[in-house]
């Protein structure tokens, strides 16, 4: 299947679905930095309090992942969007409301964190199943560097911009700005006009613990499909390792200042835009699995020049700006890749069960590797503790280079492994 270049350009369906989700992208930048704020500012929680509002927000992954899957299968995705983002614009509305009649309590708060991400693991999983319906599988890949542009953009821009409503509004008011962003998504999506196709009839499928296990079985089975799942789930496992000791390295090892850490970190914004501009190109010129390959490659680059920097204090400040920045560029080229291939190899009744199997799957490490690199940290020291995270990456690349992955020159049909013959 050959990628064409410039098409979404001529599909104004896309186009009102791309233009919600960059709204909505940057009222979630401004979530991230208001409701931690929230908690601090307006109601003085303790750091216990701060990590429990951190740690409901991935619990939904957690527990309704693979349900959550299964039953999006069932059902048509663009309506499921709609409502997760209605629920999310509601439930954020609450609590500047709450402020304003001065009943804002931390419970509250940490209620709304797991509701929303209860919501944005149904719309996440449904987008991931309803873009192979609205575009040519053809322009999958493009389509996926459209949305990761707006998550670039929303990225630099929201931090900022959040930071200006905190100041001049409070934190609990800046969320009202995410909750009418949600909105203006919701009438996005309900303004698409082209007819997504109907599931599959109720009297044709298994129960839903039939499903979720052949989700499970697709994506363990599939030659193309489990090297990116395994994929996800060790660079998630890397990330969160090295996240658990980066602040602790640069203020403690480093001894930046934090001026000098946002400017670090602020690289990342440029690399990432330039990432999601040429995420399709990559694809397209060398295919999708040199794509993923290379993208490996560059964060690879990016997080072992992190602790590389701890040799040369001097030169601290500009080998980390190198580093983030590839780490920028790497990251949307890998998340566009692997997403658009798992899209194109997987056929549309399958799509939200593979979608959730998989990211379930890769969220689950995500807190096993934040207590790993603490342990990691206290055992072995700070700048050692980011080289095993670094050599995650080098595992990675090697999975990646000797499975089918790496072989994909273009994106496949949509294929699905036959079950194995009973034995009789």
């Amino acid at each position: 299947m050959n990628w064409r270049p410039g098409g979404l350009w001529r599909q104004p369906d896309f186009l009102k679905l791309w233009a919600g989700q960059s709204v909505s992208l940057l009222g979630t930048q401004v979530t991230l930095i208001a409701l931690p704020l929230t908690a601090v500012l307006t109601l003085n929680a303790a750091a216990t309090e701060m990590g429990l509002l951190a740690a409901v927000q991935w619990l939904p992954y957690l527990l309704v992942g693979l349900p959550a899957g299964a039953w999006i299968d069932r059902l048509r995705r663009r309506p499921i969007m709609i409502w997760a983002d209605v629920a999310r614009a509601l439930l954020l509305a609450t609590i500047p409301l709450a402020a304003w009649l001065g009943v804002l309590s931390l419970p509250h708060l940490i209620g709304v964190g797991f509701l929303v991400g209860l919501a944005g693991v149904f719309f996440n999983v449904a987008q991931g199943s309803y873009l192979p319906t609205l575009v040519d599988r053809s322009n999958i890949v493009e389509a996926n560097g459209r949305l990761a542009l707006s998550l670039s953009g929303a990225r630099i821009a929201g931090t900022p911009l959040a930071g200006m409503l905190v100041q001049a509004l409070t934190a609990p008011i800046a969320l009202a700005v995410d909750a009418l962003s949600f909105a203006v998504s919701a009438l996005c999506l309900a303004w698409i006009r082209a007819p997504e196709p109907a599931p599959a009839a109720p009297a044709t499928r298994p129960g839903l613990v039939a499903e979720v296990r052949e989700g499970l079985r697709v994506v363990m089975r599939h030659p193309v499909l489990r090297p990116i799942m395994l994929a996800l789930a060790v660079s998630n496992l890397a990330d969160t390792l090295m996240l658990a000791v980066l602040m602790l390295f640069f203020t403690r090892t480093l001894g930046l200042e934090p001026a000098s850490v946002g400017l670090v970190l602020a690289a990342m914004g440029p690399g990432s835009l330039a990432g999601s501009l040429l995420a399709p190109r990559v694809a397209g010129r060398f295919g999708p699995g040199p794509a993923l390959v290379l993208a490996a490659a560059l964060i690879l680059v990016g997080v072992a020049l992190v602790p590389t920097s701890g040799w040369f204090p001097a030169a601290a400040v500009p080998l980390l700006m190198v580093a983030f920045g590839a780490i920028g560029v790497g990251n949307p080229l890998f998340n566009v890749t692997s997403a658009s291939l798992r899209q194109a190899v997987t056929p549309d009744a399958l799509l939200g069960r593979v979608g959730a199997t998989s990211g379930c799957i890769a969220y689950c490490l995500m807190p096993f590797g934040g207590l790993l690199g603490g342990v990691l940290g206290e055992w072995i020291g700070l700048q050692s503790t980011l080289f095993v995270g670094a050599a995650g990456y080098v595992v990675l690349i090697l999975s990646l280079t000797l499975s089918a992955v790496g072989r994909q020159r273009a994106l496949p049909a949509p294929t699905v492994m036959a079950a194995p013959r009973p034995v009789v």
